[in-house]
Parts: structure tokens; sequence; C-alpha cells
């Protein structure tokens, strides 16, 4: 990575910050650089010292920046498009983080719904936090997940889960307009739950949550409430009190479209086949044909119609 690019990237970081009204603290936890690293960047230097020796900043502290800011380094053949999709989990963020209620969205995989999240954390990081589930963490993990996204300092092995939980809430309940969005929440064990449950209650009217699952997780949350298994019946209470439920929609003809609109493929026999291949299916696919028919065409010089579709793709 040259100096050129290192320093758009510290001047996009700058702007953001001011943009954002934000601290510098908070853009290293977004974006994983260390502080004395982020700090140099923002001076437009280029390394560091340790241990009374320069050391050159490495590209990738560069890299995470450049991704927690939303700046493209590289032409990747794919542009953000408001869909219908995008724009309910935007909204749904939007309105728990102003009104500090709670809402939970359901969709199948690879409709948009991280990506949608992971937008609206970026443009709105003051006092956002995701948290995204791995379906390898237990109970206690999950609610230490939640800690190190506010930065609390927490140690697993002398704290309890509650003592854990309490200083999640108090941080939370101290802020102005903070919101929690729990991401792949289907990857929870149920015990999990317990947790969400407490808190919500812990900051009910004091803090906006969002829950964000795939692959019938209504359903899922539903069906277990019905059988009074843990806290779910809690759950479903709590978070259907606003008429929360948001469910995402299969990629359609009218999706399609769109995404081609933006992406500047106008032969009408080439989105037809694209909506041939990609209808029903999610927005990796669509993404996958995009950008494949996208780079040949740029790298090839050849004009994107069906001549080359069907030499692209026999």
């Amino acid at each position: 990575m040259d100096k050129i690019l290192k320093d758009q990237i510290s001047e996009a970081a700058s702007n953001y910050i001011q943009e954002m009204g934000i601290s510098q603290a908070r853009l290293s936890e977004i974006s994983g650089v260390k502080q004395s690293h982020l700090s140099h960047i923002m001076q437009g230097k280029y390394s560091i010292s340790v241990s009374g020796k320069e050391v050159t900043i490495a590209d990738k502290y560069y890299s995470s920046l450049a991704r927690a800011i939303g700046m493209q380094l590289e032409n990747s053949y794919w542009v953000h498009v408001d869909t219908e999709n995008y724009k309910k989990v935007y909204i749904a963020c939007a309105d728990a983080k102003r009104l500090k209620e709670r809402r939970i969205i359901d969709g199948l995989s690879g409709l948009g719904k991280s990506y949608a999240a992971g937008k609206f954390a970026q443009e709105k990081p003051n006092e956002t936090y995701l948290i995204a589930c791995k379906d390898d963490y237990s109970p206690k993990e999950f609610i230490v997940s939640v800690a190190e996204a506010l930065s609390i300092g927490v140690d697993p092995r002398r704290m309890t889960r509650a003592q854990i939980r309490k200083e999640i809430t108090s941080k939370m309940a101290g802020m102005r307009n903070p919101l929690l969005i729990i991401d792949e929440a289907e990857n929870l064990k149920d015990a999990a739950w317990s947790a969400i449950k407490d808190i919500a209650d812990d900051l009910q009217a004091k803090a906006g949550m969002v829950i964000i699952g795939a692959n019938d997780f209504k359903g899922q949350i539903t069906r277990k409430a019905r059988l009074n298994k843990r806290a779910y019946p809690q759950i479903e209470s709590r978070f259907t009190e606003y008429d929360t439920w948001a469910e995402l929609h299969p990629l359609d003809e009218y999706d399609i479209h769109q995404v081609c609109d933006t992406l500047g493929i106008k032969d009408k026999s080439v989105r037809s086949w694209i909506v041939k291949q990609c209808a029903g299916l999610d927005y990796r696919d669509l993404k996958r044909y995009a950008q494949k028919i996208l780079r040949e065409s740029a790298e090839s010089g050849e004009q994107i119609n069906m001549q080359f579709i069907q030499i692209l793709f026999q």
C-alpha cells in the first residue's frame, strides 16, 4: 500500500470522526485498530516506536480502518443498493435507537440482514453496538462478547454472567441513545436467551435492542414459547410489544432490476437472464453473477450482451 493511499485513508478517517461525532477511541473500537496505531495514522505517520525502534505500521491496520469507515479501496464490481429488505432492517434499527424500543428481524440467509445492520452501525457509530453470535458460543461467552463490544473490561473466570450483565446494562443505561444489535441470533443456545431477556428488562425504555436471525427464526421463538421453554415466552412477549417483527422477502424480479439499474447493466435480455438465474435465491448469488459479468467485461472490453453472457457461462 503506497503512502498516497495511506494518506487518503487517514483523511477519510478524520472526516468520518468529525461527521459522526465520535472519538478516536470509539473508532479504535469499531475498526479493531489499536489506539496507539490509530493515533499515528491520524497524524499522517507511517511508523510507530516499539521498544525504541521505529516499526512501519502494517497495511492491515489501514485496510481495517478503511473497512470500518466504509471506504472502498478497490473496484469490487458491486455497489450499495437501497433494496426493500435493506430499508426494512435500517428503519428497524433507526426506530429502535430513536425510540429506545425492541425489534426482531427474520429472513432467509443471504437476504442482506447482516449487511444492512453493519451499514447502520457504520453510519450511526455513536452508542451503537453490533454483536455477531457464533454457533459455538456458550451462554457466558455470548454475554462476554457483548461486554467486549462495549469495551467493558471483565474477568470471565471471576465474574458470573449476572455480574457481567449488570456491567453492560449499567453502562448502556447511562448513555443518551444506545442501541444493541444482536446479529445471527439463531446461533445462540437456549440458555443465552435468558441473558437477552434480562438485558431487555434492565434496559426497558433506556436503550434500543434489535435481534436479527435467519431461517424461520420467528417461528422457532414462537414454537418454543408455546412449549414454555426457558425464556422464550418472555422473549416473545417483550419483543412483540410494539408489533416489532420484521420479515424479509426472498430476492425477486424487482430487486434484481433495481440492482442491475444501479450497476449499469442495461441490456434487457441480459437482465432477463439474470432474473431467471437468481430469482428466489439470495443476494450472494446475485452478487457472484454480477461481479463476474462486470469484471470480465471490464477486463476484456467486451460489451455486455447475450452473446457475451453465453460465452462467459457456457
